[in-house]
C-alpha cells in the first residue's frame, strides 16, 4: 500500500473505526503507577476510586491506521466503495482503552477493490449478532461505566446513529468494516448528496471535492471512470 501514516487524533474516526488499529503504547508493567497492557479500563477504574473519584477522563492516544494519505483511484484500488447507515452503537471496554462499535447497514456497493485481503478481527463476545448486509465499524472513544466509576474516552466518536456514511472500506471475514486511513475514509452523506469528510482535508477528501464537487452522485461517476481507464 502507498503510504502508511500515524494520525494523532483529537477528534476523530476508526470509523475505527477502523481500518488497521494499534495502541502505540506497548507498556506491560503491573505497577502501581502505570497501567498494564491488557485490562486497562478496570485498572483505571480501580484508581479512580481508590482516589474517591468516580468520573474519569481516560489519557489520550496515538494510532496507527493502513490507507491514509492516498489519492482516489490508489484508494479505490485498496478498498470497496459503500453506502451505509448507521443502526445502532455499542460501547466495548478494549485491552488498551475503549472504543465504540457502530453496527452499520450496507445499502448501496458503489466499488469493489481489486486487491483481496486475509486481515480479520474478533468480535467482542457481547456483541449482538449482525444481520444479513451489515457491518461492524470501529472507533475509538466513548464513555461506559466500569465498577461504578464513568470512564470517558478523549476521543469523539464521528458517526451518529440514524445517519448515511460513504464507507472506504475493507470488510473482513467476520464482519469488521476496515476503513481507509481510520476517519479519512469515512464521509457523512447530507442533503443533496452532499459529502463531509469526518476527518477534515485530508487527500481523500481533497480528491473528492476537487473531481466530485463533493457529491455523491458526481462521485458516482468519477468512479466510473476511474474503473473504465483501469481496465
Amino acid at each position: 500500500m502507498t503510504s502508511n501514516k500515524t494520525i494523532r487524533l483529537i477528534l476523530i474516526v476508526a470509523f475505527a473505526c477502523s481500518s488497521s488499529l494499534a495502541i502505540s503504547d506497548q507498556s506491560t508493567s503491573t505497577t502501581d503507577d502505570r497501567p498494564p497492557r491488557k485490562g486497562r479500563a478496570k485498572w483505571y477504574a480501580q484508581q479512580a476510586k481508590n482516589r474517591g473519584e468516580y468520573v474519569l477522563t481516560l489519557p489520550s492516544a496515538i494510532y496507527d491506521y493502513d490507507g491514509g494519505n492516498m489519492d482516489l483511484p490508489d484508494t479505490l484500488h485498496y478498498y470497496d466503495v459503500l453506502i451505509t447507515e448507521v443502526v445502532s452503537s455499542h460501547v466495548i471496554a478494549r485491552d488498551a482503552d475503549i472504543a465504540t462499535w457502530y453496527r452499520v447497514r450496507m445499502l448501496e456497493t458503489l466499488h469493489r477493490r481489486a486487491t483481496s485481503s486475509t486481515r480479520d478481527i474478533d468480535i467482542p463476545p457481547d456483541l449482538p449478532g449482525l444481520s444479513s448486509g451489515e457491518l461492524w465499524a470501529i472507533s475509538p472513544g466513548g464513555k461506559m461505566v466500569v465498577d461504578d466509576v464513568q470512564l470517558r474516552s478523549p476521543l469523539q466518536s464521528p458517526l451518529t446513529v440514524g445517519s448515511k456514511y460513504l464507507f472506504f472500506a475493507v470488510p473482513t471475514a467476520s464482519g469488521v468494516a476496515l476503513t481507509a486511513g481510520g476517519p479519512q475514509g469515512l464521509f457523512l452523506i447530507g442533503d443533496n448528496g452532499n459529502l463531509s469528510s469526518v476527518a477534515g482535508k485530508t487527500r481523500l477528501a481533497l480528491a473528492i471535492e476537487t473531481s466530485a464537487n463533493g457529491n455523491l452522485q458526481l462521485l458516482r461517476e468519477v468512479i466510473r471512470r476511474i474503473e473504465q481507464s483501469s481496465l
